[in-house]
This record gives C-alpha cells, structure tokens and sequence, in this order.
C-alpha cells in the first residue's frame, strides 16, 4: 500500500500542469478552459457597469414619462372581452368601452385594457398622454431597476452560453486529435514491437 503524501488532487485544469503524463492536448484544454473562465468572469463588472448605466437613463425616461403623463379613472360601460384580431386568432388582450374626463374635463368614451373578467361599472385607471390618447402606465423606478438588472443577468447568461458552447466545440477538435495521435502512437508501438 502506498503513503499518503497528504495532497488530494485538484481538478483537471490545476493537476494537469505538474502531471508528466499530460499530453499537449491536455496543456491546450486546460488553458483554453482558465482563458474562458477568466473571461466570463471578469465580463460581470463590466456588465454590472453597463447596467448601472442603463439603470440611470431607464430612471430619467421614467421621470420623464411620469411627468408627462396623468392617470384618469375611467367607468366601464360594457364588460371586458378578449379581443381577436382575426377568426379564431389567440386573443391578445382585454378590451372595454369606457367613459372618463380628459385633461379639460371633457366626457369621452373609447377603448381601455381593463382587467380580464371586469364587468360594465367597474373603474379603471388609464393614463393620458398631452393629446389626450389613452397609452400605457409610464415606467416607474423599480421597473427600471428590474430592466437593467435582467439585462445584466441575461448578458452574462448569454455570454457563459456562448463561452460554454465555444469550449465544447474546441475540446470536441481536441479529442479528435488526441484520439489521432493516440492511434498514431499505437501504430508505432505495434511496428517496433515486431
């Protein structure tokens, strides 16, 4: 039985540089894999920069939307009813006739996005645009918050995906030649063993 020597062996990429047995294949691949790791990793700051950024301008288009913006409550006249866009379509959303008071206190009637199951006589808030058109709820901060960090997130998911896929595809050429100069050393042997 041999003595322990107290070291547990690390992973691929650390053992193999101390290992004589190691091809150059094997140097490459595990190069390859710290240069990709490294990369994915130091990508996060940058992104995290990225993100703070876009955070910033995300807030400044919110303020500027809150600011030229107002909410109205609005009466419903009929109830909600999904809205197809041709025969037997998926329905892409709520649609209800209601009444409300625009920015002069003029009565108007039109289309809203209530809730689905909103019946005739239920309010709803609708926002109103300076001409007056009926648009969606503007941006707040915390929708802006969450913008930026998904798009923090999905990047550096994105970029270990493409990292990860370019990893696999180099070390599917590694095995192919480590499998060619595997066979090439077993030509070898078998002609000097004769």
């Amino acid at each position: 039985m041999k003595p322990s020597t107290g070291r547990r062996p690390g992973p691929f990429v650390v053992r193999v540089w101390g290992n004589p047995m190691a091809r150059r294949f094997d140097r490459v691949e595990a190069g390859l894999t710290w240069i990709l790791v490294t990369i994915w990793l130091l990508a996060l700051p940058i992104l995290a920069v990225i993100g703070s950024v876009q955070w910033a301008d995300l807030e400044a288009r919110a303020a500027t939307q809150q600011r030229s913006v107002v909410s109205v409550e609005a009466v419903l006249v009929g109830d909600g009813r999904y809205r197809l866009t041709s025969y037997q379509s998926i329905p892409t959303g709520v649609t209800a006739e209601a009444t409300w008071f625009d920015r002069n206190g003029v009565q108007v009637t039109g289309p809203v996005a209530p809730r689905p199951g909103a019946r005739a006589g239920d309010p709803v808030t609708i926002w109103l645009d300076p001409a007056g058109a009926v648009v969606a709820a503007p941006m707040n901060d915390t929708d802006a918050a969450v913008q930026a960090i998904l798009t923090v997130t999905g990047g550096w998911t994105g970029l270990g995906l493409l990292l990860g896929s370019m990893w696999w595809v180099l070390r599917r050429r590694l095995d192919r030649r480590r499998g060619e100069a595997w066979a090439q050393e077993w030509e070898r042997f078998e002609r000097n063993s004769r």
